[in-house]
């Protein structure tokens, strides 16, 4: 064992890695691939400690995933990122932090060109002043043209082409999707605790590869490809025997009275108003205030240090202007804002 892998040892995280080394042996084909990749994860790992909040079925079964599609974690390629995403548990009635895998569009055309399926495949990103004719067919096949705009003066984002040439077929499968299809119909209902939020031109140039190779034939030798596609974005749970379970479950809308309810803080109460508001209709928020504040009123633990007073929740909650000197809502979702920002900057949680 090197210094390295022994220094790895004394840790909690880094014993758990080492009690699944051979699963890791197994899916990369030797000793020297698992060391490598216990050394990434657990720098993944110790570089965001939200990370080791998470529950460990889901930890594992992205890195699981990792290992058996051959991607490194984390570093410097940004081909496989592990992401901390806090989730709603309705059998618990309780939030419990999970992480969800991003492969990087870079992941995905690496798994797609080593699986030798393809001589090609790209997303392309179309901004409105670049010069672009988008995709026309004739009977050579179907064609685009596109000249970038000089950087940082391409404008705003219009949409990806998406391109795919299969080895041995004689033109390419090409496909242009505009960015108000995608954003109406193809990110998911959370985006904004998502990269789409964060890095959404990447997501976007994921998305014109995902449609491609949708039309493509897949082989034998492509199935590490179409497990970077299947579970990209979903939680991967690792269970007792070792095998993987994808959860791509999306519920339409969170249970705002569960979660309401099953909060004993009147911070944490608080904190919830607060995003409700900011993600639902004028109508929902209407419906959930009565809730808020006869709940509020019945909460006696409050771990707020240095906050404003008690009477501002119910306050918010039923509407009422706040009392000289009082914050005001608005004034509450900035403090949040940037407190979330900060948390951000400070490497302590992940869009």
């Amino acid at each position: 064992m090197t210094t390295a892998l022994a220094r790895i040892e004394d840790d909690p995280a880094g014993q758990a890695l080492f009690e699944r080394r051979e699963d890791f042996v197994r899916f990369l084909g030797g000793e020297q691939q698992a060391e490598r990749f216990i050394q990434e994860a657990f720098a993944a790992v110790n570089a965001n400690p939200m990370l080791r909040r998470c529950t460990a079925s889901s930890l594992f079964g992205a890195l699981y995933f990792a290992a058996q599609i051959d991607l490194p974690v984390g570093g410097p390629m940004q081909q496989f990122h592990l992401t901390p995403r806090q989730n709603w548990n309705a059998d618990i009635r309780a939030k419990e932090w999970q992480v969800v895998p991003v492969v990087g569009y870079n992941g995905l055309i690496t798994l797609a060109m080593n699986s030798g399926e393809y001589d090609a495949i790209e997303g392309k990103l179309v901004y409105e002043n670049d010069d672009v004719d988008l995709p026309w067919d004739d009977e050579t096949g179907t064609h685009f043209k596109l000249r970038p705009a000089p950087e940082g003066a391409r404008g705003e984002l219009r949409g990806v082409i998406g391109r795919a040439l299969v080895k041995g077929a004689d033109r390419s499968l090409v496909e242009w999707l505009d960015i108000e299809t995608i954003r109406d119909r193809m990110r998911p209902a959370n985006w904004e605790r998502t990269p789409w939020k964060t890095d959404e031109a990447a997501m976007v140039k994921k998305t014109g590869i995902r449609r491609v190779s949708k039309y493509t034939a897949k082989s034998r030798n492509s199935w590490k490809f179409a497990l970077a596609l299947e579970a990209d974005q979903a939680v991967v749970n690792l269970d007792e025997l070792g095998e993987l379970k994808v959860d791509r479950t999306e519920p339409p809308t969170e249970d705002w009275k569960s979660i309401i309810e099953a909060t004993k803080d009147k911070a944490d109460l608080e904190r919830e108003w607060k995003r409700l508001v900011g993600s639902q209709s004028r109508e929902v928020i209407e419906e959930f205030r009565p809730l808020v504040a006869a709940h509020g009123a019945t909460l006696t633990v409050d771990s707020r240090a240095d906050r404003p007073s008690d009477a501002e929740l119910a306050a918010a909650a039923v509407g009422r202007e706040p009392e000289a000197g009082e914050p005001s809502e608005e004034e509450y979702l900035r403090y949040e804002a940037d407190e979330y920002a900060a948390a951000v900057a400070r490497g302590e949680v992940q869009p």
